[in-house]
């Protein structure tokens, strides 16, 4: 027997996205075109995620396979502790992945609002995603408050497990989400009118194509935001009402691709929208004094 047809479809698309994931992650850091501030929180998002892609594989894809429990229980016989670090890592990355969308967020609306806003992220970005790392810990800490936790271990020689308060966290979830999902969307939102606005007051004739940009960026934000949203909603409202909306092993199928609608995106969004990635791979040729248009609305 082989990998089920779910694992081998994610293994399909996720390799090429981690590839590329690492590939950005180097030339974001070694390229002139990407020395604005904002591509450092680009990097950040996409450490964050390629991490997070890797625990989900052993904190929730591995089990869903023939061989998972095998696997598991030998990987639970040799360090106990790397379970239970992976179970903790779900709540923390799904609490990092967020913010980090929301700082490029931030960074969008702040350059486009304050002048001194570059000036801020060029000396500050280091320390702001430090703060972004930290919330997320002090979020999964509240978790823990709340008594969620879980303990795996080994019982005639086969792994099993405890979950302690899961009901907690599927119910508190929902509500970080649609936060979140409210944050990155009206900050889209405001950033697109604010640009709008400085345009036509400028009588710009690039006010239709970057405004244009700035709408598919949101857009695009919000959609691979929504699958996150929708599955703890879902979840959430399972917990709380007592429902049985998905059957489990419809859940099994979906929260991976769900999950990887966040996780997997940046690299495509940079390859698809980012002016500076197109001037970086020659996509584009614009004559020198034609502003580049990219996610970061300026170079």
């Amino acid at each position: 027997m082989g990998l089920s047809v779910s694992a081998i479809v994610q293994l399909l698309y996720g390799i090429p996205s981690l590839i590329l994931m690492v590939f950005f992650t180097i030339i974001l850091s070694t390229a002139k075109v990407f020395s604005y501030s904002f591509y450092r929180l680009v990097q950040f998002d996409i450490v964050i995620n390629f991490f997070c892609y890797f625990n989900s594989w052993l904190g929730i894809r591995v089990s869903q396979e023939w061989f998972g429990r095998n696997l598991l229980t030998s990987v639970v016989m040799f360090c106990p502790s790397i379970m239970n670090l992976s179970a903790v890592l779900i709540i923390w990355f799904f609490h990092a992945q967020n913010v980090s969308s929301f700082l490029l967020c931030l960074h969008r609306l702040t350059t486009m609002v304050f002048v001194s806003a570059d000036k801020f992220w060029k000396n500050f970005c280091w320390l702001v995603m430090i703060l972004g790392m930290f919330y997320s810990t002090l979020a999964w800490g509240g978790y823990r408050i709340a008594g969620v936790s879980y303990n795996y271990y080994i019982e005639n020689d086969t792994m099993r497990y405890q979950a302690y308060n899961v009901n907690t966290m599927f119910t508190i979830n929902p509500i970080f989400a649609v936060i979140y999902f409210g944050l990155i969307l009206s900050s889209g939102i405001a950033t697109i009118y604010i640009v709008g606005k400085k345009f036509r007051a400028a009588n710009s004739s690039q006010s239709s194509k970057f405004m244009r940009k700035l709408a598919f960026v949101t857009a695009a934000n919000s959609f691979v935001m929504s699958g996150n949203l929708l599955y703890t909603i879902v979840f959430g409202l399972e917990t709380v009402f007592e429902w049985n909306i998905i059957s489990r092993r419809a859940k099994s199928t979906t929260i991976p691709f769900a999950s990887d609608m966040i996780t997997l995106a940046m690299p495509w969004i940079l390859l698809a929208l980012d002016g500076n990635v197109h001037k970086f791979f020659g996509f584009t040729k614009q004559p020198k004094k034609s502003p580049v248009i990219s996610l970061t609305q300026q170079n």
